[in-house]
């Protein structure tokens, strides 16, 4: 008899913390920055396969600087009436991610580094 409420009580357990995890996980699901870091490897695979680096910077670089935003506005008209619109919406999405991606763990530094100076840290 003592030996099944163990295994009851065990049982109990493994419940609760099978219940933990899945809302940690789901926790994990709703952060931007974990879709961010999930989508910006994928994208910049794809986009190394599908363009030649070099040669977009020998172009930006051949570009006076006050022709630079309508060089990159036709270059993506261009690409969309060529029928490589996916290469720049994963582009244009990369970017994006990236930037966002960036401001994000800068902010998230910059709060660590002011509860540093002010003797405020987070438990760990």
């Amino acid at each position: 008899m003592w030996y099944q409420l163990g295994m009851k009580e065990n049982r109990i357990k493994s419940n609760i913390m099978r219940r933990v995890y899945f809302y940690y996980g789901l926790s994990l699901l709703k952060q931007p920055i974990f879709w961010q870091a999930l989508f910006l490897p994928v994208a910049a695979a794809l986009l190394a396969k599908w363009l030649f680096v070099a040669k977009i910077i020998e172009n930006f670089l051949s570009v006076p600087v006050k022709a630079v935003p309508g060089y990159i506005w036709r270059t993506f008209y261009h690409a969309f009436e060529n029928g490589e619109g996916i290469v720049a919406v994963v582009f244009v999405l990369a970017t994006v991610t990236g930037v966002s991606l960036l401001y994000h763990l800068g902010r998230a530094l910059l709060v660590m580094e002011r509860g540093k100076e002010s003797g405020l840290s987070r438990p760990a």
